[in-house]
């Protein structure tokens, strides 16, 4: 066997720098894929305290990319930030939608209620945060947001 003579913790340390390697590879391909670096660059982070924060939310971005149930969402009084958790994109940085830029939507499937916030900017893309009808009613009582 061809690894006969290597110890173990170096084999061990290899395969956790190759792995680490492969997962920021893998989610910076999302990122860029996605269009979370452009939508970075147009809707950058502001720092403002949050009225109200949902966790776990869900958003389809681009063609490719969904991001169920792993976003953060924080809503401002003047708009949304959006945060991906550090180990799943190391390098999208949060996004602040200003409510200008927010347009929400039916998006009920079977019956059930829920909304889809869509960004327009400079630069529009195909961005759309899914929201339960519970968690809509929370970002619309912090917002003027107004049901559609």
């Amino acid at each position: 066997m061809a690894l006969e003579g290597i110890p173990v913790p170096l084999l061990l340390s290899g395969a956790i720098v190759a792995f680490a390697a492969f997962w920021i590879a893998v989610t910076s391909l999302i990122g860029w894929l996605s269009g979370w670096f452009r939508l970075q660059e147009e809707f950058p982070d502001r720092t403002m305290p949050a009225l109200a924060v949902l966790h776990m939310q869900s958003a389809r971005i681009g063609m490719l990319a969904n991001y169920n149930n792993c976003l953060r969402v924080d809503v401002c009084a003047i708009g949304l930030r959006l945060a991906v958790p550090r180990v799943l994109g190391m390098f999208q940085k949060p996004l602040f939608v200003p409510w200008n830029a927010i347009h929400p939507e039916d998006c009920s499937v079977l019956g059930i209620r829920r909304y889809c916030l869509r960004f327009s900017g400079e630069k529009p893309g195909k961005v759309r945060l899914f929201l339960s009808e519970r968690n809509f009613r929370k970002v619309s009582a912090n917002s003027p947001l107004q049901e559609p």
